[in-house]
């Protein structure tokens, strides 16, 4: 066997674990996403009418469950290349 096929039947499995490790990293983050409302983002102080208040939280809901989204669909990503790098690795012939 050549000394190239060597070295990516032996490197294939560090780079799996490296995806992996890099989704577990975006899972983290995407846990880590914190809630603020309307006013604490644009620097304003906080409305005394409840009805503006509730729509300050509501719209830093939903922003941080887009940005939560988001982070775990490149989490996502990140581990099917994992899981699909560790196959091959599986699947190739041992030297």
């Amino acid at each position: 066997m050549s000394w190239a096929l060597t070295s990516i039947q032996n490197g294939i499995p560090f780079v799996a674990a490296a995806c992996g490790l890099i989704s577990a990293g975006y899972w983290y983050l995407a846990s880590r996403v914190e809630i603020a409302p309307l006013w604490q983002k644009l620097g304003t102080p906080e409305p005394v009418v409840q009805e503006l208040r509730e729509s300050g939280w509501i719209h830093g809901i939903i922003e941080a469950g887009t940005e939560s989204a988001r982070l775990n669909k490149i989490a996502a990503i990140w581990t099917a290349v994992a899981v699909f790098l560790g196959s091959v690795s599986a699947f190739l012939p041992k030297p």
